[in-house]
């Protein structure tokens, strides 16, 4: 998702994902902001007249509707049922700066601890995302996840396996003490 989230950011269609106007990001963005919108002009802190207030409510309506329409990135499953929208947020706006073409890329300090959280490698994050079509096809995810998705398939293997294994960290073992 983050790959996809970044294309245009990367390709530098797109300033920052607030400028990422086909993406996923750029709705989730839109509908936190008209959500904060929303609260503002019902609590009256915003001067406006009767006929502003139908159509700003009708425009809030159409970003808040057009982000139902995502999947939720924290519930079930997922790798952020944990932390949320602004930590993913946070952490696509770090690795699109750290991708900019004129930098050196380094992820920072401060979404290393939430890429390790994942299981994510914070090394290699900048590798797997900056060159995922040549990394993975179908799938990506943890090994296990990856043969899990070829048995679904039919398939004994899928593309990727070896990048994961760098890329997507495993549990430590227990050693006995």
């Amino acid at each position: 998702m983050c790959y996809v989230d970044l294309n245009p950011v990367r390709s530098r269609l797109a300033e920052s994902l607030e400028d990422s106007e086909f993406t996923g990001a750029y709705d989730r963005i839109m509908a936190r902001k008209a959500a904060e919108r929303a609260k503002a002009l019902e609590s009256a802190a915003v001067p406006i007249s009767v006929q502003q207030l139908a159509g700003e409510k009708q425009d809030i309506e159409r970003v808040l509707d057009r982000g139902k329409l995502l999947c939720s990135l924290d519930e079930g499953r997922r790798p952020f049922a944990y932390y949320g929208t602004m930590d993913y947020l946070r952490l696509l706006d770090a690795t699109g700066r750290a991708l900019r073409l004129d930098k050196p890329g380094r992820i920072g300090d401060e979404v290393r601890p939430l890429l390790e959280s994942l299981d994510l490698d914070a090394d290699e994050w900048l590798e797997t995302v900056s060159k995922y079509g040549k990394r993975f096809g179908l799938v990506a995810g943890t090994v296990e996840h990856m043969r899990e998705a070829a048995e679904r398939l039919g398939q004994r293997w899928l593309k990727g396996c070896r990048s994961a294994a760098v890329a997507f960290r495993r549990p430590p073992t227990s050693v006995p003490a």
